[in-house]
């Protein structure tokens, strides 16, 4: 299939073509079974795989990514799959990543797995270059990347209509991050990439695209003052709070980031 892959500036800022997704049955199939967190098979291999053997393979993650500066891959298993959707959706980010941003070595693309009490975004991904010139013909900014890694989630999505909710939310997910990690990587905070899968469209006007969002701090300074006010709620309140400053129009913490 061929699709269409955009660069936006933050959740709806300007946007550029970045160019085309091609990816065959095979690909797909080889990053579900590589990136997705869920374990998805034909209907007869469902059956004997979950219900008669009972089996489920094994995956390579990184775990415990809010404890530790220098988180390393560990192997955890996948869960049975429930939505076919979701788990194509979240694998498209890496092909996308390795297609347009250079993410093209084994290590560039880390599956992430948090606790069951702590948000996380789907990857940590790192890009040949970090900021490449389609971010900075979007974003306006030339920043320089002091982090190793860009977390990331990947969503899908029905219509353009549900996508700026779903990216909205994936922020949520980037903002848990920054919380987790601001002891151990103050730089990353403020940084993050969305990748948004719209898969069908409307019967009116059918589409499909992918539109790879990428968030940022408006400035030096906004940066400066997001870890300010992430340190603030580690100190006073905790990660909900901070998420849920995240999450409002005009807060404190939201006009820190651009085209948010």
């Amino acid at each position: 299939m061929s699709i269409d892959v955009n660069v936006v500036s933050g959740v709806n800022g300007a946007s550029a073509r970045l160019g085309g997704f091609n990816a065959t049955v095979q690909e797909i199939a080889q990053a579900c079974s590589q990136f997705g967190s869920s374990y998805i098979l034909r209907m007869g291999l469902h059956y004997q795989r979950y219900v008669l053997s009972g089996r489920l393979p094994r995956w390579q993650a990184v775990r415990d990514i809010y404890v530790g500066a220098n988180p390393a891959p560990v192997m955890t298993s996948k869960r049975r799959a429930t939505s076919v959707t979701g788990n194509i959706g979240e694998s498209v980010l890496p092909l996308v990543a390795k297609q347009h941003l250079g993410a093209i070595n084994p290590l560039d693309i880390l599956p992430l797995n948090a606790s069951s009490t702590a948000k996380s975004p789907d990857f940590r991904v790192r890009l040949h270059p970090q900021f490449p010139a389609a971010f900075r013909n979007v974003t306006g900014l030339t920043p320089n990347i002091a982090f190793n890694y860009w977390p990331a989630e990947s969503k899908a999505v029905d219509t353009r209509g549900n996508a700026n909710g779903s990216v909205d939310r994936a922020i949520q997910q980037l903002g848990a991050y920054w919380f987790g990690r601001h002891s151990f990587e103050p730089n990353v905070v403020g940084y993050g990439l969305v990748c948004c899968f719209i898969y069908r469209g409307t019967r009116i006007n059918p589409l499909q695209e992918i539109n790879f969002h990428v968030v940022a701090p408006a400035s030096m300074s906004a940066q400066t003052s997001l870890l300010r006010r992430v340190r603030h709620h580690a100190a006073n309140g905790g990660r909900n709070d901070f998420l849920d400053e995240l999450k409002t129009d005009g807060s404190q913490s939201r006009r820190q980031l651009l085209d948010v």
